[in-house]
Parts: C-alpha cells; structure tokens; sequence
C-alpha cells in the first residue's frame, strides 16, 4: 500500500513539474535593456503571441532611452506593442525621448503607480493611454543638471527647457495647458490631477 501511495505522489508530483514547465515555457523571459527597463516577447515582431511588451520602473533616464531607440532601431518592423510606466520623475529630455519614439511605432501606455512629471511626458507619446491604475502628479520642469547649475543659474535655462516641451506636447496632440499647470507648481512641491483634469489634459484614452 505504502508503494502505492509512494508512486502516486510521485507521479503527481511529475504531473505539476511538468505543467509548471509548460506554463514556463509559455511565458517570454524579460530582456533587461538597461537598469529599470525590459523588454518582454520582443525579439520577433509585436502581434507575436504573447505580444511585445516594455516595462519602465523608477526614474526615466538617459541611459534608457538611448538603450531603447538602439532596441527599435534594430527591430524596424515593432510597432504596436505596450509600454508599462511605474516612475515618481526622472529626465525630461529622456521622457521627451520615449514618448517621440513611441508615437512613431503605435505604441500603448500604461501608467501604473506614482507618476511624475517625466512620466506624464512618456504617457503623452502613446497613441493610446491608460492611468486608471495610477497616481498622476506634476512638478515644475527642470533641466536634467538643475543640481549642478544651482537654483538661481538654473532659472535661466527654464525657457530653453520649456521651449521643447511645448513643441513636444503640441506635436503629441496635448494642450499648452498642461505645461501651463506644470509651471504653476511651486518649487519643490508636487499636484494630482483628477480624474477630470487627465481628461482635460488628453491624458487618458486614444490619441487621436
């Protein structure tokens, strides 16, 4: 009786590896492009099953950006595929960055979590936008050396950043008053947007 039970749990132990390695199997591994950001599925094409998809989670950098346009560039034929964003700030050059190369392939933004102003900027690129599932707040913009140039000396370069995100928001298709709330938030301080104001600001839904 006792070999029995023996063999039973045995097989039925064989049984779960074997549809845990199936269920493996089944699931992409995630490709680490660069410190806070995968990529998933993506070696073949978007509407590959399961379907392409990136993750960004922290601060929006420099380093991610340029990894993920080495990433499309070598992958022409992506398009169509999700980005999920889970980032309290980070660079507004970069977000600008990934929100230009993400309107140029199609590409869906998911918010999840904290999401800062740099984040915001990486929503305003998707042809499609989702931040049911996150906590959407702005700042006042600063260049990405803000802290090297000091605060007086970096009052001087506001216009020449702000310069590009209106540029960058009118091409996205979001309104001048979105920068115009960001810039109306004191120094150091951070708002939430309701779920009105995400509308107001095209910050939620399809892009076109």
């Amino acid at each position: 009786m006792s070999k029995v039970v023996a063999r039973s749990v045995v097989a039925f132990a064989l049984f779960l590896g074997v549809d845990r390695f199936v269920q493996s199997a089944d699931t992409p591994e995630r490709t680490q492009l660069a410190n806070g950001l995968s990529a998933s599925g993506c070696e073949a094409h978007a509407r590959a099953n399961p379907p392409c998809s990136f993750e960004l989670v922290g601060p929006v950098t420099r380093a991610q950006a340029e990894a993920f346009e080495k990433f499309l560039h070598r992958r022409g034929n992506l398009y169509g595929f999700e980005l999920e964003i889970t980032s309290a700030g980070g660079s507004v050059d970069a977000a600008m960055t990934f929100g230009t190369r993400l309107r140029e392939r199609g590409a869906t933004v998911i918010a999840h979590g904290e999401c800062g102003t740099a984040c915001v900027l990486v929503l305003a690129g998707g042809t499609y936008r989702s931040t049911k599932d996150a906590r959407v707040t702005i700042n006042h913009p600063y260049p990405d050396n803000a802290s090297e140039l000091g605060e007086h000396r970096s009052e001087r370069y506001i216009e020449r950043i702000n310069n590009p995100i209106a540029t960058y928001l009118e091409r996205m298709g979001l309104p001048g008053s979105l920068l115009s709330a960001m810039l109306a938030v004191p120094a150091g301080e951070t708002r939430s947007l309701n779920a009105r104001e995400l509308r107001d600001y095209g910050l939620t839904s399809s892009a076109y």
